[in-house]
């Protein structure tokens, strides 16, 4: 089961209570993937906010979140994941997918290998 979510910055700034469910029900599913997480389109300005706001709420879970930076410009997300690495708190794993917006084939590994994703592109 895979679950797609897209979502808006109202959404993001106005509601936790939104994640805190979000959260308990990503932690309730019991298939084996590779990343919790897979937010596509890390780089972009609603992306960020999700970023931070992961980490931060990271910190109160006793296991480990597992978050993939997806999207199709390698360095940007290189960049971007060496940024969070430096606010992470140790409780946080995280790997970049790359996979343009019109590759189908990469687009379904990427979702194949995570539990939720988070369409922030475009």
């Amino acid at each position: 089961t895979v679950f797609v979510v897209t979502t808006t910055v109202n959404k993001i700034c106005s509601s936790h209570t939104l994640f805190i469910r979000f959260s308990a029900t990503m932690l309730s599913i019991k298939e084996t993937k590779e990343t919790d997480i897979t937010v596509y389109g890390a780089t972009s300005f609603v992306a960020k906010h999700i970023l931070r706001y992961l980490l931060q709420a990271s910190s109160h879970e006793s296991k480990k979140l597992r978050i993939t930076l997806g999207g199709r410009t390698q360095s940007k997300l290189a960049a971007l994941h060496e940024d969070l690495k430096a606010r992470e708190n140790g409780n946080v794993v995280q790997d970049i997918f790359i996979a343009a917006g019109d590759d189908l084939l990469n687009l379904k590994k990427m979702a194949e290998r995570s539990r939720v994703v988070l369409n922030c592109a475009g």
